[in-house]
């Protein structure tokens, strides 16, 4: 069982003025057993991979497109495939929180059934889901680099996906184009 941890941020809007207060619980993964620990390793993109994505679409297409964006919650999304493991939630978590539709869930133990961040194996869980995810979409990875996608289909229009990690740039020569990648062809 590992201990956890909670911490509270508090988000502003473009004028500064305060706009919503979140809760971030975060497993201790630092004492995770070593024993117990799967695979950790995640995939991601290299700094020369991504300054020659921008050259290469730049050259070759003065009409590009991009987008940068934040998976929100990307661990979150993922089933926990790490083995039983069990946190102990913080004995200040705020009587609000829910888990599995209960709250006042201080000090109480769960069981871990998301990838959350903190754990060790959250980056290699969510980056085999993300690579799956890709390929529901159209997209492979690249040889040069296994974080680079663009479409299966040689016909397809020309794009590029970037990821590091939860963070994402989309590269688009057009713009029917860029909703493709965020829903199955």
């Amino acid at each position: 069982m590992l201990p956890s941890f909670g911490f509270i941020t508090f988000k502003t809007d473009a004028q500064g003025n305060y706009s919503k207060t979140n809760y971030r619980l975060v497993p201790n993964g630092k004492v995770q057993d070593p024993a117990s620990i799967g695979e950790t390793y995640s995939a991601t993109i290299r700094l020369e991979s991504k300054l020659m994505a921008v050259a290469a679409f730049a050259a070759a297409h003065s009409n590009m497109k991009i987008l940068t964006f934040d998976i929100t919650g990307a661990f979150l999304q993922c089933d926990w495939t790490g083995g039983e493991l069990y946190v102990r939630l913080p004995d200040d978590t705020p009587t609000n929180i829910q888990y599995m539709g209960e709250t006042h869930l201080a000090g109480r133990v769960v069981e871990v059934r998301k990838a959350w961040y903190g754990l060790k194996e959250s980056n290699h869980i969510f980056g085999n889901d993300l690579k799956a995810t890709m390929d529901t979409a159209g997209y492979e990875p690249t040889n040069a680099d296994s974080q680079i996608y663009v479409p299966r289909r040689k016909d397809s229009e020309a794009s590029l996906v970037g990821m590091h990690v939860d963070d994402a740039v989309y590269f688009v020569i057009s713009e029917t184009n860029k909703h493709n990648i965020f829903s199955p062809p």
